[in-house]
C-alpha cells in the first residue's frame, strides 16, 4: 500500500494529535517520584539559579533521589518556546513576560533589592540615603535578568543617575569586586543573602523606596494536567516557600 497526496498532506496534523493523544495517556497515569529515572529540566536566570537551585535539588533529591536535574538559560522568545514545546517542565525565578494568559505561576516570595558594599566601606549604618547612594561609585550588572531591568526602569524614573564606574553580565562577580572595592553593588534580596553566608561585603537597605517583584514557578497550560508536571510544581513550591518566607 501506498499513502496518497491527500494523505501525505494530514501526516502533519495526524502526527500532532497523536501527540496530543500520548500526552493525555502520560499526563492521566499516576506519577511515581520514587521510581523515576528521567530528568527534570528547569529554566533559571543566573541569580535564580544560586538563590534557589540549592533548595531545588534538596528537595528532588529526597523525593527523587534517581532523576536528573538540568537547569537551563534562555532568551525570552526560546524560552516561550521551550515551554510550548514541553522541552522545559517549569521556570523558575522572576519571569515578568510569563505573567499573562498563557502561563499559569505560584508565587514563592516577593522580594526586593538592598546594596552590598565592602566591610571598611565609609557609610558605616545599616542603610544608605538617597543622597548617599546617587553619589556612590556603582557596579551595575548587566545582562537580560528582568530584574535588572525592574531596577534599571525604577532608577530612571528617579530623575538621578549613578555613577557607573564598572559594567559586568555576572551578578556572582559582583560580591568580590565589592569587597575589594569602595563600589556599591545593588542586588535582589535573594543575591544579597547568599553573599552574606560565603563572604564579607556588608548588606546596607536604602533609606528610600526600592521595586518589589515576585519569584514565582510558571509552567505552560499544556502542563496543567500532567501529572510528573503537577507532582513537580507542588513539591517545589512548598520546598521553596518554606526556604524563602
Amino acid at each position: 500500500m501506498e499513502a496518497t497526496e491527500r494523505t501525505r498532506r494530514m501526516l502533519p496534523s495526524l502526527r500532532l494529535i497523536m501527540d496530543m493523544v500520548d500526552r493525555d495517556v502520560e499526563s492521566a497515569a499516576e506519577f511515581d517520584p520514587g521510581s523515576y529515572r528521567g530528568e527534570f529540566k528547569l529554566a533559571l536566570t543566573d541569580a535564580g539559579e544560586a538563590i534557589l537551585l540549592p533548595s531545588v535539588l534538596v528537595a528532588l533529591a529526597k523525593h527523587c533521589p534517581n532523576a536528573d536535574i538540568r537547569s537551563m538559560s534562555y532568551t525570552l522568545p526560546e524560552l516561550q518556546s521551550a515551554m510550548e514545546e514541553g522541552a522545559v517542565d517549569l521556570a523558575l525565578g522572576f519571569f515578568p513576560d510569563l505573567s499573562s494568559v498563557n502561563y499559569y505561576k505560584q508565587v514563592i516570595s516577593t522580594q526586593s533589592f538592598c546594596c552590598l558594599i565592602s566591610a571598611d566601606h565609609p557609610i558605616r549604618g545599616s542603610t544608605i540615603s538617597r543622597e548617599e547612594y546617587f553619589a556612590g561609585d556603582h557596579v551595575l550588572v548587566e545582562g537580560q535578568s528582568p530584574s535588572e531591568e525592574l531596577l534599571e526602569t525604577f532608577l530612571a524614573r528617579q530623575r538621578a543617575r549613578r555613577k557607573i564606574v564598572l559594567r559586568t553580565p555576572h551578578f556572582m562577580s559582583a560580591p568580590a569586586i565589592v569587597a575589594r572595592t569602595q563600589l556599591i553593588a545593588t542586588v535582589p534580596d535573594g543575591v544579597a543573602n547568599i553573599v552574606a553566608m560565603m563572604s564579607n561585603p556588608r548588606i546596607v537597605r536604602t533609606e528610600f523606596h526600592m521595586p518589589r517583584f515576585d519569584t514565582c514557578v510558571y509552567w505552560h497550560p499544556s502542563m496543567q494536567e500532567d501529572a510528573k508536571n503537577r507532582w513537580l510544581r507542588r513539591t517545589l513550591v512548598a520546598e521553596l516557600r518554606s526556604k524563602l518566607s
